[in-house]
């Protein structure tokens, strides 16, 4: 009972310091429940709805050779012992793009299926997640965010454009994607009669479940090559697997999270600074009293247990408060993420996150409090009849009989001296607030004011147009196209799919000298290869399978081998780090190439609608695509990711600064208040008092922003590479530029100064009278 009292005594006396703590622990187990949730359970949805579906580990789409070809097919999958479980899907193939994003454009595999087989699937089922009264056929969920139920889908494919009136929309790992290029459209019988009818060549969806999962990304070439092989005839047209879909299916998910545990981490170290600093505060304070309670009988352990007790019950308390309010914003967050996953997830409770936030935070705050507290050992009950003296000034002191400086600003900077402590606080909090803010800083800068920097490393490169065309129409489509005056630019730029037998299938791309001056940016080490027998390589792939500049790499296709030399290493995230660069001539050592794509540039001011119908009128053999609206169409949910993450850092930096702002003005105002009494009664008014309480500021949040810019110059840059380097990005963007970083500098000052103007205000409620007052 008597540890009662001491308890409620510390929260009666340092009740706003208790209130601003709690909300800062609420603030924390926010963040930090959000991440963990996010971390686990977000991630693990993959996993159950693989489980849920059936769906597959390996799968492959042929082009049809018959009803021989589809019995051969069945027989080698049966009789392989890797695979567990098949299914095999008769579709049609075409290549084309459909509208997709805000104002963009998706270039994918479409695979046309009829409803009524994907119904029969055992293997790789199909979940509708949306239907309609009417329509004629499903897409993927992932499209949902930009189309409704009875909208008109259209898609341009090879053999031309086709529409049909949305029924619902579906959900599926493999197929339900679009950075993975297959979309399975599944049609009733009369559209996908339409379809076909219209020229579009018959194919199989093979999927297969293995008894090793995580042996898909090795097995995959194996299987292609083994399929192609009992089947004779047989054109592989594209294929995916387990793991690359997990991977390419949280690209967002991975940098949101690793965002927001940054945040946290910033805001628990701020935490915990503030309450050691208050703790130790109050027992600096109450030395005298605490004397009393020695001399009276109480034990070191008496007098600390309770108020770490109570700590600790607050800590609880208000963590669980901060999980629970973190399912508030998650449903919006979710938004943003199954925006670019595609799979849809549902809400819920989550013990596990939940308890180890709140029993971390628990814990920190009960070593702190512990840590703070053990001063009282110190004290001895002579204490309570010792007079109280004041606290050395220190070394540092500013003689106001000699300085030069304005009389109010020199009292504000005489006030730091005064009790240190307190604003080495905000100097710490002032450093961390400083390069959250740099990191908005630099998400805006590089990706949402410079998305070309970004998408420079997303899509290889920022061309205005891409014309796809048959080898035989190259040499008069090219010919065509120099010949043109709106065009400054033009570069090969092929990609397919190639065997790595130690690693897997991996994504080749064949680019001409000029395509390879283009994408110079992404070249890390080394050279972009300049004969036939080289290649480079992307650094993930390359640092997984231990190669290096001057090694040898054999590589397969269509039962074909060739081996290369590598001679450099890039970044880029186009295929999750799966994929390398050849010459053309290198390219067509292994197989030869019937399509070709090449890119363009059009010069500053053309009109690219206008240019695209020019192509279409004198070149109707040709495809072409507006590749701005595909990277438009592609990138826009990730720049609403970035706006959303920007948004939530600017709040809780401003949160965390109100907070310890609140805290530490209170307390010197408390501990102040007979000097402002004297300072009044010298003639001073409540505008020159709150002045020189925010000056004394001034110093602390200048030098943390400056300390804080200092390692955001380029640390932040390196913190976004980590991130996102297992997708294959070693340099995110460029480092926060100067002026930037020298405005977030000014602009945190000149906030720092308002609020404590703000908080200060209440000192005109001190009057002279104060001074013989006890209070």
């Amino acid at each position: 009972m008597k540890g009662f009292y001491i308890a409620a005594a510390y929260f009666r006396k340092s009740k706003f310091q208790v209130i601003i703590v709690a909300l800062m622990i609420t603030l924390a187990a926010f963040v930090m429940g959000l991440a963990l949730g996010l971390a686990t359970d977000y991630t693990d949805n993959f996993n159950r709805t693989h489980e849920r579906l059936n769906a597959e580990h390996i799968t492959i789409d042929f082009a049809d050779i018959g009803n021989s070809g589809k019995d051969a097919l069945t027989e080698k999958i049966e009789a392989d012992d890797r695979i567990t479980e098949y299914g095999i899907s008769d579709v049609l193939i075409g290549n084309g793009s459909c509208p997709f994003g805000e104002n963009g454009l998706l270039i994918s595999s479409f695979l046309p299926m009829r409803f009524s087989d994907a119904e029969k699937l055992a293997v790789g089922r199909y979940e509708i997640t949306g239907e309609g009264d009417e329509g004629d056929g499903f897409i993927p969920y992932i499209f949902s965010f930009y189309y409704k139920i009875g909208d008109e889908f259209t898609v341009s494919l090879d053999s031309g454009e086709f529409s049909f009136r949305i029924k619902g929309f579906y959900n599926n790992l493999t197929t339900g994607t679009v950075n993975c290029k297959t979309v399975v459209l599944l049609l009733n019988d009369e559209t996908f009669d339409r379809f076909e009818a219209a020229g579009l060549r018959r194919g199989y969806h093979i999927g297969l479940q293995l008894a090793s999962p995580g042996e898909a990304e090795r097995l995959e070439p194996d299987m292609i090559t083994e399929l192609s092989d009992a089947a004779p005839g047989l054109v592989f047209a594209q294929s995916t697997n387990y793991v690359k879909l997990s991977k390419s299916r949280y690209i967002s998910e991975k940098v949101f999270v690793g965002i927001l545990f940054a945040a946290a981490f910033v805001v628990l170290t701020v935490l915990l600074s503030v309450i050691a600093f208050s703790l130790s505060n109050y027992v600096k304070e109450n030395m005298h009293n605490f004397g009393v309670l020695k001399a009276l009988g109480y034990e070191s352990r008496n007098l600390m247990s309770p108020i770490i007790v109570a700590m600790l019950s607050l800590s609880l308390a208000a963590a669980s408060v901060g999980c629970g309010l973190s399912y508030l914003l998650l449903p919006t967050i979710n938004t943003i993420l199954e925006e670019q996953s595609g799979i849809p997830y549902t809400i819920r409770f989550l013990l596990l996150p939940d308890a180890v936030t709140v029993g971390s935070i628990a814990l920190l705050v009960f070593l702190t409090a512990l840590l703070s507290m053990i001063k009282i050992r110190g004290i001895q009950p002579i204490t309570a009849i010792k007079p109280m003296r004041k606290e050395a000034r220190g070394i540092l002191s500013l003689p106001l009989q000699r300085t030069k400086l304005e009389l109010n600003f020199a009292l504000g900077l005489k006030a730091i001296f005064s009790d240190i402590k307190k604003y080495l606080v905000f100097l710490l909090t002032a450093c961390l607030i400083t390069i959250m803010l740099c990191v908005a800083i630099f998400c805006s800068d590089n990706i949402l004011q410079h998305s070309e920097r970004i998408f420079r490393c997303i899509f290889g490169n920022t061309s205005d147009l891409m014309v796809r065309m048959n080898t035989a129409d190259e040499d008069a489509a090219t010919g065509w196209l120099k010949e043109q005056e709106e065009v400054e630019l033009m570069f090969l730029m092929t990609q397919g799919s190639v065997c790595h037998m130690e690693g897997g299938k991996i994504d080749a791309a064949c680019r001409d000298e000029e395509g390879f001056a283009q994408c110079g940016y992404l070249l890390l080490t080394g050279s972009f290869p300049s004969s036939e027998t080289e290649l480079s390589l992307n650094y993930v792939y390359a640092e997984k399978h231990g190669l290096k500049i001057g090694d040898s790499m054999t590589l397969n296709s269509n039962g074909k081998e060739e081996t290369y030399t590598v001679s450099g290493l890039f970044q880029d995230a186009s295929f999750g780090g799966r994929n390398l660069f050849l010459t053309r001539e290198g390219y067509e050592r292994l197989t030869e190439l019937y399509s070709l794509s090449y890119m363009v540039n059009l010069k500053e001011g053309e009109d690219l609608e206008a240019f695209i119908d020019k192509i279409k009128s004198e070149l109707p053999s040709v495809g072409v695509i507006n590749y701005r609206e595909y990277m438009n169409g592609m990138s826009s949910n990730y720049i609403r990711m970035l706006n959303a993450m920007i948004v939530v850092i600017i709040i809780i930096s401003v949160l965390i600064s109100v907070l310890v702002l609140s805290i530490i003005v209170n307390m010197i105002l408390f501990n102040k208040r007979r000097e402002h009494g004297i300072l009044k009664s010298l003639g001073f008014v409540t505008s020159q008092i709150v002045f020189q309480t925010a000056v004394s500021f001034l110093p602390m949040a200048l030098l943390g922003s400056v300390i804080g810019l200092l390692i955001s110059r380029d640390g932040v840059c390196a913190l976004f590479s980590y991130f996102v380097r297992d997708i294959g990005i070693a340099s995110f963007g460029e480092s926060v530029q100067t002026v930037s970083l020298v405005l977030c500098g000014l602009g945190f000052t000149l906030f720092t100064f308002a609020v404590t103007c703000i908080l200060s205000a209440k000192v005109r409620k001190t009057v002279p009278h104060d001074l013989f007052n006890n209070e």
